[in-house]
């Protein structure tokens, strides 16, 4: 298959990837500018527009140990009081041209409280602290995520494994990168600002957020908590014996109460078998799919330039 049967995962942006020019004083590589790369897949946590790049999630803060670790932890952020009606966690990019993220911290700064934010470019934050970011996040209703020095952020994934609902100011931040992981009607988990509105002073974002009716919020967090396992890197072999208490007692049963129509026989139609997918479950089978589809186009004898050498548009939101 000429290499189209050939993936590979890099820890960087697409872009660090597609220096199409042999000067090495020059920011990233050509990697996939080379000949013998043309044909394969690249997986990166954020792709560029090639069609045979796809972005998988950042690593996250949080390594469950287990199945039932990742199911508590969904109730526990579904269910958490949360403080901030919006937070930012982040820098200024006052020398990045067309930048908001000015904006939004004058905002979040100027809320009187109803929003945090946690300022990683001063001496001494916490942006390196674990505990103190996730801690922000799940004290958060809304987290936003505006673009920094490219379009997506690490702490998207950090957010949504924290319950909290991220709000986009660009389609390439998230919609049309994670499309294997995030659901395709946006509006379900997440709220999209045009970040044109920031830029003008058009936008307020405590208004704006603050008109969303309480049930909607509900309904996003939900969908939200859905996406947790699927954004995880879940390292298979690390599941520890969980200690036999009275609170493991009550789960347990709960459990064995919840697999009960899994046991029993009813119509086809009216059951569907649950399987929970991490993310690197998701990659994997997905790149499988893709190959298959590629050996199928080539037996047909159909055009594959759709698939390797045309681009997407990262920036219109459809």
């Amino acid at each position: 298959m000429h290499g189209r049967d050939h993936f590979f995962v890099a820890g960087r942006i697409g872009w660090d990837f597609r220096r199409c020019s042999d000067e090495d004083s020059e920011w990233g590589s050509n990697l996939m500018c080379l000949p013998e790369f043309s044909n394969t897949t690249m997986l990166s946590i954020e792709t560029t527009a090639w069609t045979n790049e796809f972005a998988v999630p950042y690593p996250t803060y949080f390594h469950p140990m287990s199945l039932t670790e990742v199911r508590r932890w969904q109730e526990k952020v579904k269910s958490v009081k949360r403080r901030y009606l919006f937070s930012f966690v982040g820098a200024p990019r006052p020398t990045l041209d067309g930048s908001i993220r000015g904006e939004i911290i004058k905002q979040c700064l100027a809320s009187h409280g109803i929003c945090k934010f946690l300022n990683c470019n001063e001496p001494g934050n916490d942006c390196d602290n674990p505990v103190k970011i996730m801690d922000v996040f799940k004290r958060s209703v809304f987290c936003l995520q505006p673009p920094g020095d490219s379009y997506t952020r690490r702490s998207i994934f950090d957010s949504i494994s924290a319950g909290c609902i991220p709000v986009f100011f660009h389609p390439g931040s998230g919609y049309k990168q994670y499309m294997w992981y995030f659901p395709k009607d946006y509006t379900k988990y997440s709220v999209y600002i045009p970040e044109n509105g920031m830029k003008n002073g058009t936008v307020s974002l405590r208004d704006l957020l603050g008109m969303i009716d309480k049930e909607s919020v509900s309904r996003m967090r939900n969908e939200v908590v859905k996406i947790i396992p699927k954004i995880l890197y879940i390292k298979p072999g690390l599941v520890r014996p969980e200690k036999i208490d009275k609170e493991s007692v009550s789960r347990k049963k709960n459990e064995v109460v919840k697999s009960i129509p899994k046991i029993v026989y009813t119509k086809p139609e009216l059951v569907g078998p649950e399987k929970i997918e991490d993310a690197f479950d998701i990659a994997v089978d997905r790149v499988i799919e893709r190959v298959t589809m590629i050996k199928r186009m080539m037996e047909e004898g159909k055009d594959l330039q759709s698939e390797y050498s045309q681009t997407r548009d990262l920036k219109t939101l459809e």
